[in-house]
């Protein structure tokens, strides 16, 4: 079974997200911030990450570009950024 990371601040955005990717039979880790994932995640047992792009501690884009430096280059790994936008009209 694949295991896929969300690193989400938003912590009901994170459970819903865990809990729709499970129903396709997908195992999930989920991480509030960039640091909590960066110290805690195995990246070589990823299959994908879903990242949002405005984390409270540093960008989603930053998270990423860190990522690519110290991912090792044989790893086939997808990284899927997120981002929200609400408009009010």
């Amino acid at each position: 079974m694949a295991t896929i990371a969300i690193v989400d601040d938003d912590p009901g955005l994170r459970r819903a997200l865990g809990r729709l990717l499970s129903t396709f039979d997908y195992r999930t880790e989920t991480f509030g911030s960039a640091g909590e994932f960066l110290l805690a995640a195995e990246t070589s047992k990823l299959a994908c990450i879903v990242v949002d792009i405005n984390l409270g501690d540093t960008s989603g884009l930053e998270l990423v570009r860190q990522l690519s430096s110290s991912i090792d280059t044989d790893q086939n790994l997808s990284v899927v950024r997120e981002l929200r936008s609400v408009s009010r009209h």
